[in-house]
């Protein structure tokens, strides 16, 4: 589900919480499901601006360029940015220890497939590339680095 979208005006996280929290003030006498519903989805956006802000913190040219942030599960979720040819698989919490990894390693990734599908940052050990167009015989997604 894409929840972040490029927009011209993105309000700040204590914006974002204090307009969400007034909306579900405003409905839970009233409408007290509807108000448990906005409540629900209130936390998974809030959840969306902090994983903007953890990209951001970490590259600001990511952040910058920062177009559409996908939750893929609970914790994982995909990033697309104009300051990177592909989309990122990352896991919330975890983005400052994979980074400088990625970063470092996007020359090789570039020069090794050309274009990529997508990088796969939610391993420990492992950077998984998945190319655009696959080899004759090479696997369908390949370790660039095992750290």
């Amino acid at each position: 589900m894409s929840l972040l979208r490029e927009t011209t005006e993105a309000p700040t996280l204590l914006e974002a919480r204090a307009a969400l929290g007034e909306a579900v003030e405003g409905l839970s006498e009233r409408y007290p499901e509807v108000a448990q519903m906005l409540e629900e989805q209130a936390e998974e956006m809030l959840g969306v601006y902090a994983l903007a802000a953890e990209v951001a913190a970490n590259d600001a040219e990511w952040g910058e360029g920062l177009s559409e942030i996908e939750l893929v599960g609970e914790e994982d979720f995909r990033f697309f940015t104009a300051a990177l040819p592909f989309p990122v698989l990352a896991q919330a919490g975890k983005m400052s220890e994979r980074a400088a990894t990625l970063r470092a390693l996007v020359p090789e990734i570039l020069r090794r497939y050309g274009e990529v599908r997508s990088v796969d940052l939610r391993f420990a050990r492992r950077i998984i590339v998945e190319p655009m167009a696959v080899p004759a015989g090479a696997p369908a997604s390949a370790d660039v680095e095992t750290l």
